[in-house]
């Protein structure tokens, strides 16, 4: 796996040389973590999504007229919210409930086909592609590595040198330990290289 994110790495470094467009993305992500219910009070559904952050800093390269290619690196972050009973010194319950937010951070590796829905003023765009997500806490419970796809919709304004947009991914991984069902909505700026 080390050896497929590297050549990913260098394969983004090459690429970031002969880019048109380089961007800096960044927002926020959601997420539900699928936990077992192994502790009471822990729910498995929409109840206990949370926000955090995504960031990436991509090149679009590889451009025709109604389509480009992205490759970017960055993080994401994954998480829940999990709801406890409490209790008294006793033992007994007490109404109401405490909720404790855990965040977990991945570094990612991602590749995508946009296809032009327009090719001229605002460009509205849709992508796919695959991705690696690589977990950098430490004794979290989760597969350190995931490999999935982004599936997403992106808007985007260029002007001269400039590009301003934003975009909406949806997150998959397969076979990852917690299942995570995950998204993004990022806001970004770009600029060209060369002429």
């Amino acid at each position: 796996m080390r050896k497929v994110v590297l050549i990913l790495l260098l394969s983004l470094t090459y690429t970031a040389i002969e880019a048109q467009i380089v961007k800096v993305s960044a927002g926020t992500s959601f997420s539900v973590i699928k936990v077992p219910q192994v502790l009471p009070g822990i729910s498995n559904t929409t109840d206990n999504a949370v926000a955090g952050f995504s960031g990436v800093i991509g090149v679009d390269f590889a451009e025709s007229k109604w389509a480009f290619l992205t490759g970017s690196v960055g993080i994401v972050q994954k998480g829940r919210r999990d709801a406890f009973n409490r209790t008294d010194a006793l033992g007994n319950t007490i109404p109401g409930q405490v909720k404790h937010k855990v965040l977990y951070t991945f570094g990612v590796v991602n590749l995508a086909v946009n296809f032009k829905l327009r090719n001229d003023g605002l460009i509205p765009y849709f992508s796919i592609g695959p991705r690696i997500d690589h977990l950098m806490n430490e004794n979290s419970g989760f597969d350190k590595t995931a490999i999935g796809f982004n599936g997403g919709f992106g808007l985007t304004k260029r002007m001269e040198s400039l590009e301003l947009g934003g975009r909406l991914d949806y997150l998959h991984s397969f076979g990852e330990n917690p299942k995570t069902i995950a998204g993004s909505a990022m806001l970004f700026f770009g600029f060209k290289l060369g002429k």
